[in-house]
């Protein structure tokens, strides 16, 4: 599990993920070990600065990251035209082999010939080997996609069209998204990582960066609940003659 998101802005595009890294063994035949899990804090980021890439991998990490190296090695200038893109990332994730065919997500940015957001899933459906492979104009959601930090995104990304401001303006927004998330699948989603994309290159911000404005996220949700929960107010009650 995990939590990522792709949010376009006037002047590129912030790829957000949590880092936490969940492994969870499968049971051997005929033998009765428990299976443990862990989640050590990993990059779920890829990039490649030579091609302008930045991909962010979900669920399986192993599917995902198959996904990821060959889109990688396998995407060039020339392939990546805007009407063939889709098809060329879904076959990608068709070539998964066999032995590894487990449920995965990848969020895939891409700066050349121009900035796009790509929703890439791959999935076993009815005992079939399923591609899904999607453009989006303003964001998109990897990961827990039913998770209810996902409001954030909704009320002040959409609402506020914030598609028009900078990057730098909707950074505290995807932070905030993303350690909110962990509030609610405490087990599945922590860490914070986020790479910025441009048509001049692809930044990754600082783990001191990352630091400020994880503390500035848990600031941020204790003081939206201090406004509900520390509000007085007097309140009036309908008397019991006007229910009748």
């Amino acid at each position: 599990m995990t939590m990522q998101i792709a949010m376009k802005a006037k002047d590129g595009i912030i790829l957000a993920s949590d880092t936490r890294s969940m492994e969870n063994p499968e049971l051997r035949e005929n033998e009765f070990w428990a299976a443990g899990r862990y989640g050590p804090n990993v990059r779920k980021i890829k990039i490649s600065h030579e091609k302008g890439i930045a991909i962010s991998m979900a669920w399986d990490l192993v599917t995902a990251g198959y996904i990821a190296r060959r889109i990688i090695s396998d995407l060039t200038v020339e392939t990546s035209a805007p009407d063939g893109i889709e098809d060329i990332i879904s076959q990608i994730g068709a070539s998964v082999p066999v032995s590894g065919r487990k449920r995965a997500q990848c969020l895939i940015v891409l700066t050349r010939p121009i900035l796009q957001i790509l929703f890439l899933q791959v999935m076993v459906q009815c005992g079939e080997w399923k591609v899904d492979c999607r453009k989006f104009t303003d964001f998109a959601i990897a990961g827990d996609n039913t998770n209810a930090a996902i409001f954030w995104a909704e009320r002040y990304y959409l609402q506020n069209r914030w598609t028009t401001k900078p990057m730098k303006r909707l950074i505290p927004l995807a932070a905030h998204l993303i350690c909110s998330a962990h509030y609610l699948n405490t087990s599945g989603i922590g860490g914070l990582e986020m790479v910025l994309s441009s048509p001049t290159g692809i930044q990754r911000l600082s783990d001191k960066s990352i630091e400020a404005l994880e503390d500035k996220a848990e600031g941020w949700d204790k003081g939206i609940g201090d406004l509900f929960l520390n509000h007085h107010q007097q309140y009036k009650y309908t008397p019991k003659e006007a229910e009748a």
